[in-house]
């Protein structure tokens, strides 16, 4: 009965959180429920309002070119309909194959999808960043990355029998995690976290750490 209030503080904590990266304080809005399966016009996967949606148009409507980086292990589908002709913002993701949602979307102009097996391992994924996301950086030039901070990537998640079978998963840890922050930190590029999936409370504890230690 109180999903609505919850949704609504989660969105303002995201929105805090971005303007804090306008100031350059890296930040992390440790939030429930997730957003970026949800629509403009309709919740969707456990999302009521996209967080992360919201709290990137309230950048982009202050003049900022913000670029979302979404880790959770299922593609956000709500998020790839928010930034769609919107040139000031660009949406890249990494996420498991053949996996909910049911969706592949072609590669635009504003968007990199790049989806791995299940059962990807650290060194795969961290290669990925490294291929991918650091020349897209480098072209799109975003004033503020946006991280839709899902940890469901994460070995404890697939280590679970129930949840392997439900979702299938990667074998991540938070070195992962710490690889994406130095990549933005050695771009010299202010940053802000939201979380998104996650199910075994250790997987969102080491991956919430991972963004918080200095």
């Amino acid at each position: 009965p109180r999903s609505y209030d919850a949704a609504c503080y989660a969105v303002g904590a995201a929105v805090q959180a971005a303007e804090l990266a306008r100031n350059k304080e890296p930040s992390f809005a440790a939030v429930r429920p997730p957003g970026h399966h949800a629509f403009a016009d309709k919740g969707h996967g456990f999302c009521i309002f996209n967080n992360v949606a919201i709290a990137t148009e309230y950048l982009r409507q202050q003049g900022e070119r913000v670029m979302i980086v979404d880790i959770d292990l299922h593609i956000g589908d709500g998020t790839i309909s928010y930034v769609e002709g919107k040139g000031e913002v660009f949406y890249f993701s990494i996420n498991q194959k053949d996996d909910w949602p049911p969706i592949i979307p072609k590669d635009k102009t504003n968007t990199k999808n790049i989806f791995l097996e299940e059962g990807t391992t650290e060194k795969v994924y961290i290669d990925a960043l490294q291929e991918y996301l650091i020349p897209i950086l480098h072209s799109f030039r975003p004033n503020i990355v946006a991280v839709s901070a899902g940890f469901d990537t994460f070995k404890t998640d697939y280590d679970n029998a129930a949840l392997r079978e439900a979702i299938g998963g990667f074998t991540l840890t938070s070195r992962t995690t710490q690889e994406l922050i130095k990549i933005l930190r050695e771009d010299e590029t202010s940053y802000f976290a939201v979380l998104e999936g996650g199910y075994h409370p250790k997987s969102i504890w080491e991956g919430v750490t991972s963004f918080t230690q200095r």
